[in-house]
């Protein structure tokens, strides 16, 4: 029998089978209750705790793309160390707060580091310390919030997109094109810029040239989507053929995924963000790429 233990945050229920599917006889699921007491704090409860959890290797895929899943989520990893499990490894497809990892002015709070302090907390397994599996992050420097007794492993996704039928990629600006310009070296490659005019932005480009190209414009955060469909537009004036968007993490607050879709002939995200996949249900140029090859090569290599 296989000593590998897959958890997996309801939020992410159709990852089990993919990830099982490619694992198969090397992994087995647990069944985690995720229910709430009348008053919606988390009540928590774990199932077969002898076969699941004691002395295996557990890698529990966890969702905090809301904020009422941290504390769940959180209990929940102390709880499998508690139970003797021999490693943990914590696959966290979206590390929601890393926008606030730096102080702009001294009134600013930066909640990216509090939640790495609260990771931190989580004790080592019996023979293994514990691993936090991050992707696409949007600033490298977040790997130091986190203590020593930690493993914290930074990974990408942007090698789940097809580049086949683009002519170039593009970064919305020159921090984008530094951390992820490696994973497109074979195309030629756009950087745009935003440029601060009072109270807007404008967009302009830096490197390359547009014109008659088929173009991926690709990210890791749409949080603020007016500057993902200004970059859009900047491209068409300048003679893009068509350009299509991809970003790991798709936010969209405000249902704000509509309006970038539409500015785009096809917009493309990962399912990191659960949300997505009910929300390209109702767009048909919205397409979303799975996680899941990335979680079965986490638990094959470390």
């Amino acid at each position: 029998m296989s000593r590998n233990t897959l958890v997996i945050d309801p939020a992410f229920t159709w990852l089990e089978e993919e990830v099982t599917h490619w694992l198969w006889k090397k992994v087995r699921p647990s069944k985690v209750d995720f229910n709430t007491f009348p008053d919606g704090w988390p009540k928590l409860f774990i199932g077969d705790i002898p076969e699941d959890i004691q002395h295996r290797e557990v890698t529990a895929v966890l969702d905090f793309s809301r904020p009422e899943k941290v504390l769940s989520n959180i209990a929940l990893a102390e709880n499998i160390i508690k139970q003797t499990a021999n490693k943990l490894r914590l696959i966290i497809p979206f590390f929601p707060v890393w926008t606030m990892e730096r102080e702009v002015v001294r009134w600013d709070v930066t909640t990216a580091k509090t939640l790495a302090k609260m990771l931190s907390t989580i004790p080592n397994g019996r023979e293994w310390k514990t691993s936090i599996h991050i992707t696409d992050i949007h600033d490298v420097r977040i790997k130091d919030f986190f203590w020593d007794n930690l493993n914290v492993e930074l990974h990408t996704w942007m090698h789940l997109v097809d580049t086949s039928d683009y002519d170039a990629i593009c970064f919305p600006d020159k921090w984008a094109a530094d951390r992820f310009w490696e994973y497109f070296k074979w195309k030629e490659i756009i950087i745009c810029d935003k440029v601060r005019v009072w109270d807007d932005r404008e967009i302009t480009v830096k490197e390359g040239d547009p014109k008659g190209k088929k173009i991926l414009l690709v990210d890791d955060l749409i949080q603020s989507w007016g500057t993902s469909i200004k970059t859009g537009e900047k491209l068409m004036e300048l003679g893009a053929k068509w350009v299509n968007a991809y970003v790991t993490h798709g936010v969209f607050p405000n249902n704000s995924h509509e309006k970038v879709a539409q500015a785009f002939d096809k917009l493309i995200v990962s399912d990191s963000i659960p949300a997505n996949i009910d929300r390209a249900k109702h767009l048909e140029n919205m397409k979303v790429e799975s996680i899941a090859p990335l979680i079965t090569r986490v638990i094959s290599e470390w």
